[in-house]
């Protein structure tokens, strides 16, 4: 059994490792709308990359549920903690976007529902995440108490019942086009990759385990890929996605596999744990959430050479470019929030010390008044 320095160290290379695929993604991801516009080669080499890395935010998903699933705060506690990292966050990066798109890229305008439409419709595409992080972060609570009082059987019996109902019928009724008699909707959300990500954190992990899992990986990315060429070769060139939901099956079993490869090679090899390459990995690790904030600004600003030079996908051969592209988007990314976090604890610290002087001279001059008025 890992200790708990282990624990966290394998959590933050899952969370670096997602957060780099995720900038991937999203570098790689208009290559798949020019299925009719660029060869077919090129489009492969796009879809090949995006269905490898498909894993990438339900990783976040899994090492959320490892994280909080183990906790015990009180509702009020956690809800506000809730409240600190995730709807201020939110708040705070629509308002950003909204003002991105209104004066930097002139693709929305200035309306008095703009703050009002936050509530059903991300101002950023990229920040769905955070509306389904909210929406699996409900459950929690209820998820706690379970994990603490079920045996591994009853456990298992929720995920499998969570892959029925979220993932395996609609894939069914998509592909069928027919709709389920059951009516099972209570489970089909996010919150089943919360207690994926306790089960999984918990299993006794062997090389033959690990084995297999990488097996089940490579077939569930051939089976990604195989499945978007097919649909949207079907859709007659236009992009379809349904093997890149992250509901869908091969990316449930992806995500699993790759989630349980990380964590066996981060407790079993030292390169993994080797003090310089941790200094790093743990400051990208708590960096990640702003880079996954901010990395398509820079993706915008090189596409388009606001920069100063321009670096785009399209630019040279796709096997190559979309890692440039993608390193160098990552690489701006962690360095603007590393600079911001840098600096933030100064500035903090000052207004911390500036708030508590301001007190001290009050309660000064309040203590000469009163001396005063005694007199």
């Amino acid at each position: 059994m890992e200790n708990q320095d282990e624990k966290i160290l394998w959590v933050e290379w899952i969370r670096v490792l997602a957060t780099i695929g995720v900038v991937f993604i999203h570098t790689t991801g208009p290559t798949l709308y020019k299925y009719n516009q660029i060869s077919e080669t090129s489009w492969w080499i796009g879809n090949m990359y995006d269905s490898a890395l498909r894993m990438c935010v339900p990783l976040f998903f899994m090492i959320s549920g490892f994280l909080l699933l183990q906790k015990n705060y009180s509702l009020k506690v956690f809800f506000l903690k809730r409240v600190n990292t995730v709807l201020i966050p939110l708040l705070a990066w629509s308002v950003f976007f909204m003002l991105w798109k209104i004066y930097y890229e002139h693709s929305a305008s200035l309306s008095s529902f703009s703050l009002v439409s936050l509530v059903y419709e991300p101002a950023y595409y990229h920040l769905w995440f955070l509306y389904a992080l909210i929406g699996a972060y409900l459950s929690v609570p209820l998820l706690r108490v379970i994990v603490r009082h079920c045996d591994k059987t009853v456990l298992s019996y929720g995920v499998a019942l969570w892959l029925l109902t979220a993932s395996f019928i609609p894939m069914f009724e998509y592909f069928t086009e027919t709709k389920s008699a059951i009516p099972l909707k209570f489970l089909a959300g996010y919150s089943g990759y919360l207690l994926l990500g306790w089960i999984l954190a918990k299993q006794h992990l062997s090389k033959n385990k690990v084995v297999t899992a990488c097996f089940f990986a490579f077939i569930c990315i051939a089976i990604t890929a195989v499945g978007t060429y097919v649909l949207t070769t079907r859709n007659g060139g236009m992009y379809s996605g349904y093997f890149y939901s992250p509901l869908a099956p091969n990316v449930i079993v992806l995500a699993g596999s790759v989630f349980l490869v990380i964590r066996y090679v981060v407790e079993n090899y030292r390169m993994a744990k080797d003090e310089r390459v941790l200094s790093a990995v743990r400051s990208i690790s708590a960096s990640s959430f702003g880079i996954y904030m901010i990395h398509l600004v820079f993706l915008h600003l090189l596409n388009h050479g606001h920069l100063g030079f321009y670096l785009y996908v399209d630019r040279w051969h796709p096997f190559f470019s979309i890692p440039v592209v993608a390193m160098v988007t990552f690489c701006l990314s962690y360095g603007t929030i590393h600079f911001l976090r840098k600096i933030s604890i100064p500035v903090a610290a000052m207004a911390t010390q500036c708030f508590s002087y301001r007190n001290r001279l009050f309660l000064r001059k309040k203590t000469s008044c009163e001396n005063f008025h005694l007199e």
